[in-house]
Formats: C-alpha cells, sequence, structure tokens
C-alpha cells in the first residue's frame, strides 16, 4: 500500500495516520529499537475508551510485545474486569471493588512483574507520541545514578494528535534535560535499579504523595532525576487519578511531614 493506515481514537471520531508514505516508514522503523528491558504500567479506573486510545498508540509508536504491557483496573465499574479477562494479549492486575492506594499498586508491580526491566508508568488519559519511548531509554542509560526521567505533556487544547505526531516525526534529533528535584505519578520512567533499592511507602494512597515520598528516599540514596524538555505525551484528558484527590489529603500531609521532619507541606518539592 501507498500509505501507512493505522486507525486511532480521538474522541468519537477517526482518523487515519495516512500521510507517513512507506519511505519513510521504513526509514523510522529501522531506528525503534525493541526494548525489552522496560515494562509499562497503566493504572485504569473507569476508562475504557481512553485506555484503548493508550494502547493504539503504545503499538503505533514502539516495539514493545503487548506482554511488556501490564493494565492495572483499580476498582472500574464499567466492565474492564471483563475485558481484561477475555483478552489474551496484556498482562493485567484487577483490584476487585475496593480502591487500591497508589502505591500499594505499585509495590505489587514491582513484585510480580518486573525483574530486570525499568518501568515506565502511564494513565489512560495519556497516548504515547513519536521517539517517546527511545529518548526516555536513552537518557535513563547514561549513568546508572540516574533513578527517573520523563518528558512534557502536549495538551489535546493546544493541537490535534495527528498534528502532534507530525510535529515529532520533524522535530530535530537533539534532546534537551535539565535535572529536577521531583517525581510525577504519570508518564516517568523509573530505573530497575532504583525499584529494587527502594519501596513506595504503602501509608500514602494519593498518586503525587507516593512519588513525592519516593523522591525523597531516592535524592537520599544519591539518585537524579531528568525532565526531558520537549512532549513525549500527547494528555486525551484530565487525569485519571481524580478519584483519590480528596482521599486522606490531611491525613497524609501529617504522615510526610513526620517521616521527613517537616516543619512546613509543600506540594512542589524545593
Amino acid at each position: 500500500e501507498k500509505y501507512r493506515k493505522i486507525c486511532i481514537y480521538e474522541y468519537k471520531e477517526f482518523f487515519c495516520l495516512e500521510r507517513f508514505k512507506i519511505e519513510k516508514e521504513k526509514k523510522y522503523t529501522k531506528q525503534l529499537i525493541n526494548e525489552k528491558n522496560i515494562c509499562i504500567a497503566i493504572i485504569v479506573r473507569d476508562q475504557r475508551e481512553q485506555l484503548r486510545k493508550t494502547l493504539e498508540s503504545i503499538k503505533l509508536f514502539s516495539r514493545l510485545n503487548s506482554s511488556q504491557i501490564l493494565i492495572i483496573d483499580n476498582g472500574s465499574r464499567d466492565g474492564l474486569h471483563h475485558w481484561l479477562k477475555r483478552q489474551k494479549e496484556y498482562n493485567y492486575i484487577i483490584c476487585g471493588e475496593m480502591i487500591e492506594g497508589y502505591a500499594s499498586i505499585l509495590n505489587e508491580v514491582v513484585r510480580q512483574f518486573i525483574d530486570k526491566e525499568n518501568l515506565l508508568i502511564m494513565t489512560p488519559d495519556l497516548m504515547m507520541l513519536p521517539k517517546s519511548i527511545e529518548i526516555l531509554s536513552n537518557i535513563l542509560k547514561i549513568n546508572p545514578a540516574i533513578g527517573t526521567v520523563y518528558g512534557r505533556n502536549l495538551f489535546r487544547s493546544s493541537k490535534k494528535y495527528k498534528d502532534a505526531v507530525e510535529y515529532n516525526f520533524s522535530k530535530k534529533e537533539e534532546v534537551r534535560v535539565k535535572s529536577v528535584l521531583g517525581i510525577p505519578f504519570q508518564g516517568v520512567l523509573i530505573s530497575n535499579r532504583m525499584l529494587k533499592e527502594l519501596e513506595f511507602d504503602e501509608r500514602l494512597i494519593l498518586p503525587q504523595n507516593v512519588m513525592n515520598d519516593f523522591a525523597f528516599q531516592g535524592k537520599i540514596k544519591g539518585y537524579d532525576f531528568y525532565e526531558i524538555l520537549s512532549e513525549c505525551f500527547y494528555q486525551i484528558g484530565d487525569s485519571s487519578n481524580y478519584y483519590l484527590k480528596k482521599i486522606r489529603e490531611e491525613d497524609e500531609r501529617v504522615i510526610i511531614k513526620e517521616k521527613w521532619e517537616m516543619n512546613y507541606f509543600n506540594t512542589t518539592p524545593n
């Protein structure tokens, strides 16, 4: 065929990525590496449609095997668990009717599915952009002291997904990064070494509190965190973890303050 035709869902409409000729496709796919040392964990609650878009984007812009993708159903009420039991492609965890905290889920993922792999944490509101897996992996490989790396999110209000895809295909190869203090709770690649040395504090439920605490542990152990100064993901909706936002918020602030001997709680690490 003259064009590559792979369908991606965007809202209720379909569009096809038909504008990449075979020659361009071949040139690009030669550069793709089959990253066998990555596991993608997607934490989901009541977002089947967005999950489908996320999975399609991963298939399109990476050479990961389906077995490297892990879906965690955190108490969904939209029938996701029935779909997970029927499908044969992906690994999955079903948390049941109870909502599990972010730290408990991530510790279970590490125990059950992580051997020598690095862990990319995603949520269904993020779609993959071209070259993201390669860029994230390459930064992580530079130095064993690098514990995490993440890219920026391009919000749907600023550009359509197909335009973002074309932009990422055409942009220059050079990658700029900066050292940071914190770790986001989604779209972040965590090194295997850091995962094996540290543990997520299961007293904490809220995603960003869990990752802030994990960052504090990592800094004490001498790990560095990096942000890529370009977009790696396309954000198609609000965070799927909105349902956790108001649970135990004040209690968790007390836990973090006491654990790290803080006299003031600030959601931004400084």
